[in-house]
């Protein structure tokens, strides 16, 4: 199994308590992953179908 990434900074979700994931509210196909850091400082996202969200 591959090891879990935020999609917005790619960093490990491994150890990160306050990560979450969901799925692409434009397309409902694309799991998006979010690190702790990137949740905080509202880092904008980039689904595959090509979403952009905060």
């Amino acid at each position: 199994m591959a090891e879990r990434r935020c999609t917005s900074c790619n960093a490990s979700l491994t150890n990160d308590m306050s990560s979450t994931g969901f799925k692409c509210p434009e397309c409902s196909k694309e799991d998006v992953l979010r690190c702790g850091k990137c949740r905080k400082l509202g880092t904008k996202y980039i689904c595959k179908c090509g979403f952009e969200g905060p």
